[in-house]
C-alpha cells in the first residue's frame, strides 16, 4: 500500500527530498529499507510473499516488462526479477513472518486457475453484460497524466487506502508516519458494524471525485449510490483479497485489514465477544456457499488475470454510472452515459501511455467479471435479509437504508 498522504507538496526543495526516497523497484514513495534495499511497502510485501511461499512466475512477453508505480502488478515475473536485480536479499525473508501464511493445498478439481477463470466466462454467457466497443487509442495528442480521468482516480483510490491505514492502522506514531504495512488479523463479529459508516463515507468521497457525480441532482445521486453500494462492496472485497494473498491462503480479506479463513469459516461466528442469533454451524451452511462462489468466480479470476487499480476503477465506474437505475432524470441518464464513454476512452489512453499493448484483452477480462459480481451482490442482499430477520449478527442500520427498497 502506498503511503502518500492526501496532501499535495508544492515546495520544490521538499519535492526533491521526497524524490530521493523512491522505491528502487517501482519508484513509488519508499518507507525504508527492506531486505537490504530502499523499497515501498507494496514491493516489500510482494517480495516477502513471493520468497516465503516459493512462488514461480512466468512472463507472457519478452521478459523485460516495465515495472513502475502505475503498472507494477501487471507482470509479477518481471517485478520479482527487478526485486532481485536491485539487490533484495532472499535469505533475509523469514517464512514465519508472512502475514498471510501458507495453507494446505486444496485438491479440488475446480481450484485450477483455468477452471476458476472459466467460471467467469461461463457466467458472462449466462447473464447480460454491457455491449461495449473498446475505443481505439489515439496518439495524435500529447498525453497529460494530470488530466487523465483514470490516472486521477487511481491516485484518489490510493489516498483512500492510505486513509484506511490511518483509521484502522498501527498504534504508534512511528508506525503511522513510517507508512508501516498493516498486518492482517482474524475478523471478529461486530467489526464490520463499527467500520460500515467509515467505509460508506470513503466510498462517497471517492465517487465525489468522479465527474459528473458530485454535480448530479441529490435524488439521483442517492439512487445511484444505493444501486451500486453492494456491487462496489463485492468488487472491492474480492479485489483486496486477490491483491493481498487471499487466493493462495483461502482467506477473504476486508478493507479494515481483517480476514476470514474459509477453511475454518465457522470460527468467525465463535470469535471473542460474538453474540449471534444462530449456532455457528448453521451460519456456515447458510452463508459460506455464497462466499466460496464469490471467491471462485471473482477473487480468483482477478488474481489470475492480474487486475490493476485502473481496471478496478473502470469497473467501479460501470457499476456507479448505470443509466438503467429506476427513477433517474433524463439529464442524469445522458450525463452518466457520457461519463462512461469518456472513461472507456481514457482507459485506453492510459494503456497506451504506460506501454500496455494487450489493453483490449485486459479490458475484456475485466468485463467478464461483471455478471458474477452482480450475481454475488444479489445473493449478499438476500443473505442480509436472513441476517436482519433472525438477528444473526449485530449490524449498522444504515444497511437498511442501503439495501431495503433500493
Amino acid at each position: 500500500m502506498d503511503s502518500e498522504l492526501a496532501v499535495k507538496v508544492d515546495d520544490d526543495s521538499t519535492c526533491s527530498m521526497v524524490e530521493e526516497q523512491k522505491c528502487l523497484v517501482c519508484a513509488a514513495p519508499s518507507n525504508g529499507h527492506h531486505f537490504g534495499v530502499l523499497s515501498c511497502a507494496a514491493c516489500n510485501a510482494f517480495f516477502r510473499r513471493s520468497v516465503a511461499e516459493k512462488r514461480k512466475y512466468a512472463c507472457r512477453k519478452s521478459g523485460n516488462c516495465a515495472v513502475d508505480q502505475e503498472i507494477r502488478c501487471i507482470c509479477r515475473a518481471c517485478r520479482f526479477q527487478k526485486c532481485i536485480a536491485v539487490g533484495m536479499n532472499q535469505t533475509a525473508v523469514q517464512p514465519h513472518r508472512d502475514v498471510i501464511g501458507q495453507k494446505r493445498k486444496r485438491s479440488r478439481a475446480h481450484s485450477s486457475p483455468e477452471h476458476q477463470f472459466s467460471n467467469a466466462k461461463n457466467e458472462a454467457k449466462r447473464a447480460p453484460s454491457p455491449t461495449l466497443n473498446p475505443p481505439q487509442p489515439q496518439a495524435s495528442h500529447k498525453y497529460d497524466k494530470s488530466k487523465n480521468m483514470i490516472e486521477c482516480l487511481v491516485e484518489n483510490y490510493r489516498k483512500l487506502n492510505e486513509r484506511r491505514r490511518l483509521f484502522f492502522g498501527p498504534g504508534t506514531i512511528r508506525d503511522i508516519l513510517g507508512g508501516k504495512e498493516m498486518p492482517l488479523k482474524p475478523a471478529r463479529v461486530g467489526q464490520s458494524e463499527r467500520s460500515l459508516r467509515t467505509e460508506v463515507g470513503l466510498a462517497i468521497e471517492l465517487f465525489n471525485t468522479i465527474h459528473p457525480f458530485p454535480k448530479l441532482l441529490l435524488d439521483d445521486k442517492v439512487r445511484l449510490f444505493k444501486h451500486t453500494s453492494m456491487t462496489y462492496a463485492v468488487l472491492e472485497k474480492n479485489f483486496l483479497s486477490a491483491r493481498g494473498g487471499g487466493v493462495q491462503s483461502n482467506r477473504m480479506i476486508f478493507s479494515n485489514f481483517t480476514y476470514v479463513d474459509l477453511d475454518n469459516y465457522e470460527e468467525y461466528y465463535r470469535s471473542e465477544g460474538a453474540n449471534i442469533g444462530m449456532d455457528p454451524e448453521t451460519a456456515k451452511k447458510l452463508f459460506l456457499p455464497t462466499v466460496k462462489q464469490a471467491f471462485n468466480e471473482i477473487a480468483s479470476p482477478i488474481y489470475h488475470c492480474g487486475l490493476t487499480e485502473a481496471e478496478f476503477i473502470i469497473l467501479a465506474i460501470i457499476f456507479l454510472f448505470d443509466r438503467d437505475v429506476d427513477g433517474l432524470t433524463e439529464g442524469t441518464k445522458r450525463a452518466v452515459k457520457d461519463a462512461r464513454d469518456k472513461a472507456f476512452f481514457e482507459l485506453f489512453a492510459y494503456y497506451e501511455a504506460h506501454g500496455i499493448t494487450d489493453g483490449a484483452e485486459r479490458f475484456g477480462n475485466a468485463l467478464l467479471l461483471i455478471p458474477a459480481i452482480r450475481n454475488i451482490a444479489e445473493q449478499s442482499a438476500e443473505n442480509f435479509h436472513i441476517i436482519r430477520f433472525f438477528n444473526v449478527v449485530p449490524y449498522d442500520h444504515l444497511l437498511d437504508e442501503l439495501l431495503l427498497n433500493s
